[in-house]
């Protein structure tokens, strides 16, 4: 799994949640994406084609010993 650091940015997809639904979904996405406290969760503004909403999103804990610093060139690695 990589993640964005500083600066990235990524096209994707946000799903609209339900009211209803949205306590069972946070829940969901923590279960899944904070396992091991790499990231760190944020509720931000993100721009979609139709405009910008609200978003849970999860960004990468720089201070995490999980967290891989600059990205290698794969051209080094040795399989």
């Amino acid at each position: 799994m990589l993640g964005l650091d500083r600066g990235g940015a990524c096209r994707g997809l946000a799903f609209r949640v339900a009211d209803r639904d949205a306590d069972a979904v946070i829940d969901y996405l923590y279960a899944r994406e904070m396992i091991n406290r790499v990231y760190r969760p944020r509720w931000t503004r993100v721009a979609l084609q139709t405009g910008s909403v609200t978003a849970l999103i999860f960004v990468a804990d720089r201070e995490h010993v999980q967290y891989a610093g600059k990205p290698v060139s794969y051209t080094h690695l040795t399989l």
